[in-house]
């Protein structure tokens, strides 16, 4: 993985990380580790800092996107479902948050499952680059006091 940054007078980088190459990771139970190699020829820097964040849901919903046949820019989407779960689709224009923090896209949400699985059909696009995910949510209870 390499991160460009622009070296400052005292040789240290400028708010980039450097050119480095990831030697190794390992995780197993609540430990990781990793190993940076720096890439050859690369300036020398110094790692201030790393981010690591524990997705609040693991489970991965596999979501479809093809092109609408009857209006361009439009698209379908679908994806696995359950009965008794509703489903928002959620969109972001970069991946510096977890999908679950995304915004709903255009009132998609509270969608119930529909098992086997569940289609959006003729959603408009925006923008040259968009992210899209699907947040599974339990319905919520019937009666509450």
């Amino acid at each position: 993985m390499d991160y460009n940054s622009t070296p400052n007078g005292n040789g240290q980088g400028s708010g980039g990380v450097g050119q480095f190459a990831i030697g190794t990771f390992t995780a197993s139970g609540s430990t990781q580790s990793f190993t940076l190699v720096g890439a050859p020829g690369a300036t020398p820097a110094i790692l201030t800092a790393i981010q690591v964040r524990q997705l609040s849901d693991p489970a991965t919903i596999q979501l479809t996107i093809t092109p609408n046949a009857s209006t361009p820019g439009n698209f379908d989407f679908e994806w696995d479902s359950q009965e008794g779960k509703l489903y928002d689709l959620v969109s972001a224009t970069d991946l510096t948050a977890a999908p679950d923090t995304w915004p709903v896209y255009l009132g998609n949400e509270n969608i119930p499952g529909t098992a086997p699985t569940n289609t959006l059909t003729g959603v408009p696009g925006s923008g040259p680059t968009r992210f899209f995910a699907v947040v599974e949510k339990d319905l919520p209870p019937l009666l509450s006091e």
